[in-house]
């Protein structure tokens, strides 16, 4: 592991931004443009702050909320919007303005349920699109089945022309939803139960 930059989230040696925090999840969402120049790392500090705060109060699709407005109640007003005259700030008094704010403030935890429900709802979805698309495989006791080769079971003799399955094996028993117990053609069993890969 490299050692981080005195100066910040950049890593010159590696010639990328650091990858914990939440800078690269904004820098990810923003899209490649700002990605590059964190990544040439040109002007990484100036730009580090408008990134950071486009993140957090662009409107997320799994939340369907800003992560401004979970945490302060209200949405975020960008420069532009304060200096330009318009509708919203014309007719607003600081009494009004209050009002308002205290009962967005009181109605913060029914905005923050519905963010929850809305975000299991997506997880439903998501989770009907993958099954919609799965193969899922069952066996029976008895059955034939062969097991892949994986990189920690592979013989690192036999190289890339070495075999991809190993078995057949013998279903001996079902331990749970795709798991099962396998046996050897020489009748010697498996000591782990072997999961099906959908």
């Amino acid at each position: 592991m490299r050692p981080m930059s005195k100066e910040g989230p950049y890593d010159p040696s590696a010639g990328r931004i650091a990858s914990s925090g939440i800078a690269p999840m904004a820098i990810h969402e923003m899209g490649n443009a700002h990605y590059q120049s964190f990544a040439l790392g040109t002007k990484w500090k100036e730009i580090l702050p408008e990134v950071l705060w486009a993140y957090k109060t662009t409107s997320k699709s799994s939340i369907g909320e800003t992560l401004f407005s979970l945490v302060y109640g209200a949405e975020a007003l960008i420069s532009i919007e304060v200096g330009e005259p318009s509708l919203r700030f014309q007719y607003t008094t600081e009494e009004s303005n209050d009002k308002a704010m205290a009962v967005k403030l009181d109605l913060i935890e029914e905005l923050r349920e519905a963010a929850l429900v809305y975000l299991g709802a997506q997880k439903q979805r998501m989770g009907r699109y993958y099954n919609q698309r799965t193969n899922h495989r069952h066996f029976q006791i008895g059955d034939l089945v062969l097991q892949r080769v994986t990189l920690h079971t592979k013989n690192p003799n036999e190289g890339k022309l070495g075999p991809n399955w190993d078995g057949p094996y013998k279903v001996i028993g079902i331990t749970g939803k795709g798991s099962y117990q396998l046996m050897s053609e020489d009748g010697q069993q498996l000591s782990n139960n072997w999961n099906v890969a959908i």
